[in-house]
């Protein structure tokens, strides 16, 4: 997991700023995952969250045709796993025994026939190991086609006007091949411009090498764990990563979304969203996984 110290963007989080006290967000380590899991092809999409879950996703403006196979947007994190009656400000996350029967998750759960059930398994969201195992699909680079960093000139979003950013940070020739974000390749010009379309129907970009859609770009999906110091990421090997058990304030997000820089949607890149907090640009991705995920 991780990134070399030298790759553009490294340590750079999703809301684009630096923590210059804890450097240490992607410091690459070994990683074991002892255990298969299974992760959805695509990222769960409005019309599914609709069907599984009616009482709680159930927005006027968001049943219209053009909606239903977008990524799934403004789930409040702490509804996934837990009760939909309440909004604290932290939960009791990381952890397969606490799931409400309100909950995303819950109501998914409950939908399994028995005849269907797998032993051993649940299905919940991926923790942030196995996340990005299934977007890299093997390949170490950048982006998961294996693709290193591709400059591109990127612009404002008033008539081109150069925002006079980073090359290469902001914009790549690759990563508009795999997922939507920020910037939108316009064929007339050769140019980048700021794209603000929002999340997109799931499938439309090229998938990794396992047949995976959207690991990069258009929602930043939810992982099981909670955010914790990047300090704790000395470089140490670790079997089964989970982190931040108990009541955590803050769930990390991978894979960068629409309205995030190329850097941030890195493979390597991590971000994170407060549990109480509904947006466009988070969703989740449905895994099955093993039932009780080793602590660190």
């Amino acid at each position: 997991m991780g990134s070399p110290d030298a790759e553009v963007g490294h340590d750079v989080y999703l809301n684009g700023s630096t923590d210059s006290t804890n450097p240490n967000s992607e410091k690459q380590r070994q990683v074991t995952l002892s255990k298969d899991f299974y992760i959805g092809i695509f990222e769960l999409t409005v019309q599914q969250a609709r069907a599984i879950w009616p009482d709680y996703y159930g927005y006027t403006s968001r049943q219209a045709a053009s909606y239903l196979r977008r990524a799934l947007f403004e789930i409040r994190p702490c509804h996934i796993r837990g009760a939909t009656n309440d909004t604290p400000s932290s939960v009791a996350w990381a952890s397969t025994a606490n799931v409400d029967p309100t909950s995303l998750i819950g109501a998914f759960r409950a939908s399994i026939p028995d005849a269907a059930q797998v032993p051993g398994y649940v299905f919940d969201i991926p923790t942030e190991a196995q996340w990005e195992y299934a977007c890299r699909a093997g390949t170490t680079n950048v982006w998961n086609n294996d693709g290193s960093w591709s400059p591109a000139d990127s612009y404002g979003r008033n008539n081109y006007v150069d925002m006079d950013v980073k090359t290469g940070e902001n914009a790549d020739n690759v990563l508009r091949f795999l997922g939507k974000y920020r910037y939108d390749y316009d064929a007339e010009t050769g140019h980048f411009k700021w794209d603000q379309s929002q999340s997109t129907n799931v499938g439309r970009y090229q998938p990794n090498a396992w047949g995976l859609y959207d690991m990069h770009g258009n929602v930043a999906e939810l992982c099981l764990d909670g955010w914790v110091n990047p300090a704790n990421y000395d470089g140490s090997a670790m079997i089964d990563p989970l982190h931040g058990t108990g009541s955590v304030q803050y769930i990390v997000a991978r894979g960068g979304s629409w309205q995030s820089n190329a850097r941030e949607c890195r493979a390597a890149a991590r971000s994170w969203t407060g549990a109480n907090t509904a947006s466009m640009a988070y969703g989740v991705r449905l895994a099955l996984v093993p039932e009780c995920p080793a602590a660190p």
